[in-house]
């Protein structure tokens, strides 16, 4: 369904993410498509600053880049 992507990321907690992936299910997404599906992105270093989640948002795009 659509076009391929490397990296799909949503920002939202934890719980909005989860039911992110429960509503592309039912619009026919398919269970792997879904589990790509990255959030909240950022890696995880406790960032509380927008400066600190944008770096973290930007560590995790270049550490999805060299996979």
């Amino acid at each position: 369904m659509g076009l391929p992507y490397r990296y799909l990321g949503v920002m939202g907690s934890a719980v909005k993410v989860a039911e992110l992936r429960r509503r592309c299910l039912k619009m026919g997404f398919q269970k792997r498509q879904s589990r790509s599906l990255r959030g909240p992105i950022g890696l995880p270093i406790n960032s509380q600053t927008p400066e600190e989640i944008a770096i973290s948002i930007a560590a995790e795009l270049i550490q999805a880049r060299h996979r």
